[in-house]
């Protein structure tokens, strides 16, 4: 028995293209049901991307205007607590004068025969105790240089 034109054996009157396509959609919906958090998180990965690359054009676009507004600046005295809100600092080769430049330890079990070489004290910080971000800070008002 012969085959009319673009048709298969299998399936009378339908076209090859149309077989292809009917078997791909198959195979497509297949595989969006068996790898759906797959296909979730490639496409939450390319959002990502793309949200990124449009924040660096925008921040191109601004550095092409040489105009920066700081709204805020804020420096950690300490480590992981509450920030203090300052109208002008300086930079230094540390970073901002003044931030981070103290920080909350605990002392380390040790014996009597621990390693010299093994630290005594560990820090803490706002992963390891929530609570910290809700200690305020401040700034001496004087400083040891007498200023």
């Amino acid at each position: 028995m012969a085959t009319p034109t673009g048709a298969t054996a299998a399936s009378p009157g339908i076209s090859t293209e149309a077989a292809a396509i009917t078997v791909a959609a198959a195979a497509f919906g297949y595989l969006v049901t068996v790898h759906r958090e797959r296909i979730q998180r490639a496409f939450a990965a390319f959002a990502g991307r793309r949200k990124i690359r449009r924040l660096v054009a925008d921040a191109d676009a601004a550095a092409a205007d040489d105009t920066f507004l700081v709204s805020a600046l804020h420096i950690h005295p300490v480590k992981s607590l509450r920030s203090v809100s300052v109208m002008s600092t300086s930079v230094g080769p540390l970073g901002l004068d003044g931030d981070r430049c103290l920080m909350v330890v605990k002392a380390s079990p040790s014996s009597a025969y621990s390693d010299p070489n093994k630290p005594t004290h560990r820090f803490v910080t706002q992963r390891q105790v929530a609570s910290l971000a809700t200690i305020k800070t401040s700034l001496p008002t004087t400083f040891d240089d007498g200023s």
